[in-house]
């Protein structure tokens, strides 16, 4: 447990990895006035909660598979009025996000709620708890907690997928 929670803070401390990029230094540099900063708004700190305003939209059903990219731009175009004519102030960050072309939300879990909404997020989490309940071996056990937090914060590509269908069938 010591080794674990030494891993864990070293990694914070002397890394620039994933939490520093995507959590740590986008809220530093959105809290300077007007800052020049690239890429910064395809982080993660900015995308989800709008993406969390978009799933609002259709919580249940969804938008449909490979259609985030459409319904990102949606929220823009029926929003563009209270976001950006009323509100002339508006954060340049706003302005760079209504430009950006997202077609994924780098976290797995809220792409299921985007795209099948609430009824296939709780489709998925039902699997996920009926795997975790039935996960005999210490291993898999772990190697699927593992690649639920991996997916919490990366795209899912073929490969990924196939790795959790042959958790599913090794735990079945």
């Amino acid at each position: 447990m010591i080794v674990l929670l030494g891993s864990f803070y070293f990694s914070l401390k002397f890394s620039s990895g994933l939490i520093w990029q995507e959590i740590i230094q986008p809220q530093i540099i959105g809290s300077m006035p007007q800052t020049t900063f690239d890429n910064t708004v395809e982080k993660r700190y900015y995308l989800w909660p709008l993406l969390w305003n978009i799933v609002g939209a259709r919580p249940f059903l969804g938008y449909g598979l490979e259609n985030i990219n459409v319904a990102y731009a949606n929220f823009f175009a029926v929003n563009n009025h209270s976001l950006f004519e009323v509100n002339p102030n508006q954060s340049s960050v706003m302005y760079r996000l209504r430009d950006l072309q997202v077609d994924s939300s780098h976290s797995y879990g809220l792409d299921i709620l985007l795209t099948s909404g609430i009824l296939g997020f709780l489709s998925w989490g039902l699997l996920i708890c009926l795997m975790i309940k039935s996960a005999k071996p210490r291993e898999v056990l772990i190697s699927l907690i593992f690649y639920l937090i991996w997916s919490s914060f990366q795209n899912q590509s073929i490969v990924n997928l196939l790795y959790f269908w042959l958790l599913v069938g090794i735990i079945d």
